[in-house]
C-alpha cells in the first residue's frame, strides 16, 4: 500500500525507466544484507533478520509492480484494461516460474544446493550441509551462499538494464505508443504470434505447477528440483 501511495504521490510523473532502475538496484542492495546472515555478522543469523530482508525486498519489487501495472493500463484500449492486465500478468507469472527454475538450477554448479545430514561427509561436494551450525560452516556454507547470491544479483541487475529500455518512460510515451499502434491497425499475423508465445509460456507455467504438486515429479530439474 505504501508503494502504491509513493508511486502516485511522487513517481507517476517522473521517468518510469529511472524508477525501474532504482527499484531493481534497491532490491539488489537489500540482497547484500543476506551476506550478514550467511556470515552471522553481529548475530544476524536469525529468523527475524531474514524476515526483515524479505519484507524490504518485497517492498522494492512492489514499486516495480505498480509501475508495470500502470504501463499496462495506459497502453490498453478503453474498456480492455482488465483483460490486458490479466493476460500480461499471467504471462509474467509464468516467466517468474521460469526464472525460479533457472535460479534453482544454478545452485548445483555454484555448490550451494541444500543438504541436511548429521555428518558433512554424507553430503555431496556440491551442497551445503544445513543440519547444524557446525556442519554448515564445515561445508563452506557462508562462502558458497555468498557466491551464489552474487551471481543471482548480477543477473538481476544485468537483466534490468537489458530490458528496461523496452518500458515506456511515462504516461506521455504510453499515449504516443498507443496512437502509433492504432495507426498500424490490427494484424492477424501479429495476433497469432502473440497467442502462440502466450500459450507456450503459460503452458510451461501451468505444467510446472502441476508437476510440483506431486512428490514424485516435483524433484525434476525442469521444475526447479535437484533431480529424482
Amino acid at each position: 500500500m505504501f508503494a502504491i501511495w509513493l508511486f502516485q504521490k511522487y513517481l507517476i510523473r517522473r521517468n518510469w525507466r529511472i524508477t525501474q532502475y532504482c527499484s531493481v538496484i534497491f532490491s539488489a542492495v537489500l540482497g547484500f544484507l543476506w551476506f550478514f546472515a550467511y556470515w552471522d555478522v553481529g548475530g544476524t543469523r536469525t529468523p527475524w533478520f531474514t524476515i526483515f530482508v524479505d519484507l524490504d525486498q518485497s517492498f522494492a519489487q512492489g514499486i516495480a509492480q505498480v509501475l508495470f501495472s500502470m504501463a499496462v493500463i495506459e497502453l490498453s484500449k478503453p474498456g480492455q484494461e482488465a483483460t490486458t492486465y490479466e493476460l500480461v500478468i499471467t504471462v509474467a507469472n509464468a516467466a517468474k516460474t521460469l526464472c525460479s527454475v533457472i535460479g534453482t538450477q544454478l545452485l548445483s554448479p555454484m555448490g550451494a544446493s541444500d543438504c541436511s545430514e548429521p555428518d558433512t561427509n554424507d553430503c555431496s561436494d556440491d551442497s551445503v550441509d544445513t543440519y547444524s551450525t557446525d556442519t554448515y560452516l564445515d561445508s563452506g556454507g557462508p562462502i558458497r551462499y555468498s557466491n551464489y547470491s552474487l551471481l543471482v544479483i548480477s543477473i538481476m541487475v544485468a537483466s534490468a538494464f537489458a530490458f528496461t529500455p523496452f518500458l515506456p518512460s511515462g504516461i506521455e510515451e504510453c499515449d504516443a505508443w498507443s496512437k502509433k499502434g492504432d495507426l498500424m491497425g490490427t494484424s492477424v499475423t501479429r495476433g497469432k504470434l502473440t497467442l502462440v508465445m502466450a500459450i507456450i509460456i503459460m503452458g510451461y507455467g501451468i505444467s510446472a505447477s502441476i508437476l510440483l504438486l506431486d512428490s514424485q515429479t516435483s524433484c525434476q530439474p525442469a521444475v526447479g528440483g535437484s533431480g529424482c
